[in-house]
């Protein structure tokens, strides 16, 4: 094997030194960058389907414990930060399965009055789910993005999913249609 003279070994030595000490500023800006870039994404579904004349407060269906089985298949991959549900039976039955998943807790949050500024700076760069009703879904991601984008939802329509991104202060919103096979 040959031997590197020593003016070659402190030479080299020298240059990782230089090079690790030079990138090091660099990867201090990427991150910052990152962070800077960060996003913040909310989404926003209704409750399952609810049993109809049953009272104010009415349970879930087996169809409607179903899906709420399958909107916690669909967040397996999304790691949620907090999950969020009007204080109702319908919308904790939908909410708990996801977050039992994700080891949450359901919050509880009132659906008229949200200060959604606040909101967006308490969740900044995370993700979080907020489960509602059909005029609350559609209400809350027009507060998130600032305009009436969005209208009520049709009674029948359990299958959509909002998604409000906000990114360095620019929002985004889509929706969803995702249809689970009900058995």
């Amino acid at each position: 094997m040959k031997r590197m003279p020593a003016s070659g070994w402190l030479a080299s030595l020298f240059m990782l030194i230089t090079t690790v000490a030079c990138s090091v500023p660099a990867v201090a800006d990427q991150q910052d960058t990152r962070v800077q870039q960060a996003v913040t994404t909310v989404y926003l579904i209704r409750h399952t389907e609810k049993e109809l004349n049953s009272g104010k407060d009415p349970k879930l269906t087996e169809q409607g414990h179903y899906r709420a089985k399958n909107w916690a298949k669909i967040f397996s991959d999304t790691r949620l930060d907090a999950v969020y549900s009007t204080d109702t039976i319908r919308t904790r039955s939908t909410a708990q399965p996801i977050a039992d998943a994700q080891g949450r807790e359901v919050t509880l949050y009132q659906a008229f009055g949200v200060d959604f500024a606040e909101f967006v700076q308490q969740h900044q760069h995370q993700a979080v789910l907020v489960v509602g009703h059909s005029n609350t879904i559609p209400a809350f991601a027009n507060g998130l993005i600032g305009k009436e984008k969005y209208s009520e939802l049709d009674e029948s329509n359990y299958d959509t999913l909002f998604i409000v991104d906000i990114t360095n202060g620019t929002r985004t919103a889509k929706l969803l249609n995702i249809e689970a096979q009900m058995p």
